[in-house]
């Protein structure tokens, strides 16, 4: 639901308050079209933040808005060209806010602290339209005033008002205000907001219709109820006051799940494609193989056209031996042919090698891959932030700070869940904790778990520890972790487990015995669930 007119006059001028003397920082993203340009050395902030906040662009069609906030929020993941241009702000000082009458419309000025040999531009215009289902926000290069980059393209070019980027910005005309010349309820009616006009309608039922006009535009609080922002309370309970700094919260309860959520998602999608192509992949090499052995009768072809040469007839397209029909090339001789089939024989044969090592790799791919598609869904954010790092140094994301280039360095802690006994169970969340708790953490003593034939955690019973009772919370932990209420698990001494150098987190069992566990305990789940926050 778009706010009124009224509500984002006040939202304008109270930026324009707070934000004077403000330096804006790199912005980050808070979810999907949701941007925040942090701040600081706000004067009027001072004294409750430090001078510290973000302003807050909320660019989603059905309730766009601008706002600002001193609380903490966690980045979400964003790659628009539109958010990677709000780079160019940081370092800018806030100069002004300006809302043009009667329109939604609010434009954020900032001015270069220093210019550098060569710039243009002496600072930026970001312009918000905060029209319902047709926002729009707008990146200016100033004094020029050309689009340097916009969220939206719409239109056409014969539109009056289609913008493309180094075009020149134009605002929309000025409308009507609601004003205290308005005389009549259905005057206001198109210079409202639907909901703020259907309580103006029922407060002027009751005191009047220029008593309730006086209370709109008299009242200087912003107020939230039925799912919007209003401008005034207008006499209804259910209306509760907030300030512009609180906006964001009303409507997003969680920006922290939000934003997990989202990082949850692409990661998610980006596993997803690359199982996708090893899946593909797969498919390819296993036709190839197919071709290869099917092509091994080739030796046995060539031997037959040399036993029997006489029979040849020059430019034969082909040949029937010993009930054989073979292909030939009219344009080889009899014993061209035959090392023909010799040089395709030897291929298939080197191919097979080649292609079933291939083959092999690319299930362990497959393998890693649906391993990493479960440990995103018990991840903790540490777990996340860790997972992410793996891909980067798997190549399957890119990192374009580098941060992560010298895996041998890279340790990262497992989780551990310890009994009653004090026996101590570690586990990983990803491919990083299962190194360093199998071969940094563990003793060759110490008991290994893993479900058997299927993608999973380590587990490993730490200290020498021995029990049946650890050993059975240790295969039920297992299973939990792949997302399996029952199966069978391999249980090994960690001397007898090896890792597979080609992938982070992959290991290769010597010897094992395996347990079957019938389903996983409730008092057990509860005990993972504790441990897995970790």
């Amino acid at each position: 639901m778009a706010f009124d007119n009224l509500v984002l006059d006040k939202i304008a001028r109270s930026l324009d308050s707070v934000l004077e003397g403000a330096f804006i920082d790199v912005p980050y993203a808070l979810g999907i079209n949701q941007y925040a340009l942090p701040f600081h050395a706000a004067a009027n902030l001072k004294e409750r933040s430090g001078g510290r906040g973000v302003i807050i662009l909320n660019l989603d069609p059905n309730n766009p808005f601008v706002s600002y906030s001193v609380g903490k929020f966690t980045k979400a993941v964003d790659n628009t060209p539109f958010f990677n241009s709000l780079r160019r702000i940081a370092g800018m000082r806030f100069t002004g806010c300006v809302k043009p009458a009667g329109e939604r419309v609010i434009t954020l000025d900032f001015q270069r602290v220093k210019m550098e040999l060569g710039d243009l531009d002496e600072g930026a215009s970001l312009v918000l339209e905060l029209f319902p289902s047709r926002d729009n926000a707008f990146l200016l290069s100033q004094p020029s005033g050309r689009i340097i980059s916009l969220f939206k393209e719409r239109g056409d070019i014969t539109s009056p008002r289609f913008f493309t980027r180094n075009s020149l910005y134009v605002y929309p005309p000025e409308r009507a205000v609601m004003d205290s010349s308005v005389a009549t309820l259905e005057a206001s009616k198109p210079l409202l907001a639907r909901e703020v006009y259907r309580r103006l309608e029922s407060r002027a039922a009751s005191v009047g219709f220029e008593k309730a006009r006086q209370e709109l535009l008299e009242d200087s609080g912003l107020y939230f109820a039925a799912g919007t922002i209003l401008p005034a309370a207008l006499g209804q309970e259910d209306a509760k006051r907030v300030g512009p700094e609180d906006i964001y919260s009303c409507f997003i309860e969680d920006q922290k799940s939000q934003t997990r959520s989202l990082k949850e998602r692409d990661l998610t999608q980006r596993i997803a494609k690359a199982l996708k192509t090893a899946e593909r992949k797969l498919k390819n090499l296993q036709d190839d193989y197919a071709m290869s052995q099917s092509r091994m009768c080739y030796v046995d072809w060539g031997n037959l056209l040399f036993l029997y040469q006489t029979e040849y007839v020059p430019k034969s397209t082909s040949i029937e031996l010993e009930g054989i029909k073979i292909p030939l090339d009219p344009n080889l001789n009899i014993i061209e042919n035959a090392n023909l089939y010799f040089r395709k024989y030897r291929k298939a044969k080197q191919a097979l090698v080649t292609l079933k090592q291939l083959q092999e790799d690319t299930k362990d791919e497959i393998d890693y891959l649906r391993k990493k598609s479960l440990e995103i869904v018990k991840a903790s954010n540490r777990d996340l932030v860790e997972l992410k790092a793996e891909l980067v140094l798997t190549g399957y994301l890119k990192d374009p700070s580098r941060r992560y280039r010298a895996p041998k360095n890279t340790r990262c802690q497992p989780h551990i869940l310890t009994m009653e006994d004090g026996t101590r169970i570690g586990f990983g969340a990803n491919g990083l904790q299962n190194e360093t708790l199998t071969f940094k953490m563990a003793q060759p003593k110490d008991l290994f778990l893993h479900v058997k034939d299927y993608p999973g955690a380590h587990v490993v019973i730490l200290d020498g520890r021995r029990s049946d009772a650890a050993e059975l919370l240790a295969a039920e932990l297992a299973l939990w972790l792949s997302d399996l209420d029952r199966g069978d698990v391999m249980v090994a001494e960690r001397k007898q487990v090896k890792k597979n150098p080609k992938r982070i987190g992959l290991v290769n069992l010597l010897s094992y015995r395996t347990i079957y566990v019938n389903r996983i305990r409730p008092t057990s789940i509860a005990l993972f669930k504790e441990a897995a926050k970790g």
